[in-house]
């Protein structure tokens, strides 16, 4: 508030609209503070259990692009500061592999108790890239991807969302908001939610792939799969777990993080993705004659 309002002692909170809680209804604020939460009796070896559960799973480079693309939702508006861009997570895979359940799973990192938003395609366009401008760091989960069972025009329209989600680009509806009931008004929103979508068959368009950290899970042998149920399994009764390591990391970004911070730390591991990915300065002259 401004400082004349300050001065006066008025207790000011947030309140989300249409829902209190804000469309997410994240309750991750009342997951218990890490540090004390571990200090109690066998927290830290639940914690460790459930934490090598998760990380064994499933395969290391499945598991290592889901836990951390979800990890940095969390960072989602910072990256867009410094990059302009954030990618989507397209999880694809046959029918069965636990790409729902999985997806589910690492969501808790950005949820305590409230089960994680998930949407379908028969939710509507509207229904979507609302939910889509309801969140800066917590995931929209866009579950049975189906072009074939789309009209080509309302698949064509999904695809254009999502990439414009990659760049958290506005959104411009008319008819009036609740400011104003004029139809000439126009409501404009951002799609900054970061968004993860699941189908049976990967995209094949290259502009939305081009955006997008892909996921592919093929069913292991019966014995392996038997092991990484087992662990799932155990990993999703303790879930809330996931809840308080995401308090605990989304507090240390609003109350210490910074752009400086982000591009020191993450510039890094820019850099040397760049080197192995794509041609130096100076580089072009052995490879183009």
């Amino acid at each position: 508030p401004e400082p004349r309002v300050r001065e006066t002692g008025l207790q000011m909170k947030f309140v989300g609209f249409p829902e209190q809680r804000g469309q997410f209804a994240t309750d991750l604020s009342q997951a218990p503070p890490l540090q004390s939460w571990l200090r109690e009796d066998d927290n830290k070896e639940l914690m460790k259990g459930v934490l090598e559960s998760l990380f064994h799973c499933q395969k290391p480079a499945y598991l290592s692009k889901l836990i951390g693309w979800s990890v940095a939702c969390h960072y989602r508006m910072l990256f867009h500061k410094v990059y302009n861009q954030f990618p989507l997570l397209h999880i694809n895979g046959a029918a069965g592999q636990g790409k729902t359940v999985m997806a589910g799973l690492v969501a808790n990192f950005h949820y305590y108790r409230q089960a994680p938003k998930m949407l379908t395609p028969t939710s509507t366009l509207f229904a979507v890239s609302y939910a889509a401008s309801g969140s800066a760091s917590v995931p929209l989960i866009l579950d049975e991807f189906k072009p074939s069972e789309m009209k080509q025009d309302t698949y064509d329209r999904f695809k254009l969302m999502m990439r414009d989600a990659y760049n958290c680009r506005n959104t411009e509806r008319g008819g009036g908001n609740r400011e104003n009931s004029d139809y000439r008004a126009v409501h404009t929103t951002a799609l900054s939610a970061p968004i993860c979508f699941i189908a049976e068959a990967a995209e094949s368009e290259s502009a939305l792939m081009e955006r997008v950290v892909l996921l592919t899970l093929s069913k292991p042998p019966v014995i392996q799969a038997q092991v990484y149920h087992a662990k799932v399994s155990y990993a999703i009764e303790h879930k809330h777990i996931l809840g308080i390591l995401g308090s605990y990391m989304a507090a240390q970004i609003v109350q210490k993080y910074s752009l400086d911070q982000l591009r020191q730390e993450f510039g890094v591991i820019y850099a040397e993705a760049r080197k192995v990915l794509m041609l130096q300065h100076g580089e072009e002259k052995k490879h183009c004659k």
